[in-house]
């Protein structure tokens, strides 16, 4: 009854599955934020200013 009934269609999620989440979550952040490699996906939203740094459209 209570708790049960509430939570009858969530699933819980253990600090393992979680943490490991998190840590792919910041890695493909970084990636696609700081990396050469994406930095095609980047190039519609910045400009590159002379002195070498990336400002916004």
């Amino acid at each position: 009854m209570g708790v049960e009934n509430e939570r009858e269609g969530a699933q819980m999620i253990t600090w393992l599955s979680f943490v490991l989440l998190s840590l792919a979550t910041f890695r493909l952040t970084r990636l696609i934020i700081y990396d050469k490699i994406t930095a095609f996906i980047r190039a519609p939203f910045f400009e590159m200013e002379e002195n070498g740094y990336l400002i916004a459209r």
